[in-house]
């Protein structure tokens, strides 16, 4: 039986559903990368036990580097530009 922990990666973690997410993947025991680039969302509420890296999905550099130091079992990408109204 495999007891370490699943390496999970939420995009947009700063975000409204992203937080929440993060939140429920630790909850689950999971280990949780969380990213953002914080243009819409905010550092506070990222969940305190997640691994917090802020850069751009759009920066093929910062993405190359997030993947190379870890493997990932999921991929939760919530990183979006929000417009309401």
């Amino acid at each position: 039986m495999n007891t370490t922990p699943s390496t999970v990666l939420v995009t947009g973690a700063a975000g409204f559903l992203g937080s929440h997410v993060v939140d429920h993947c630790l909850a689950l025991g999971m280990r949780v990368v969380a990213v953002d680039d914080l243009s819409g969302g905010f550092l506070e509420n990222v969940p305190k036990g997640a691994e917090f890296f802020r850069g751009s999905v759009t920066d093929p550099k910062f993405v190359t580097e997030i993947f190379s130091h870890y493997r990932f079992r999921t991929v939760y990408h919530l990183a979006a530009y929000a417009a309401e109204g």
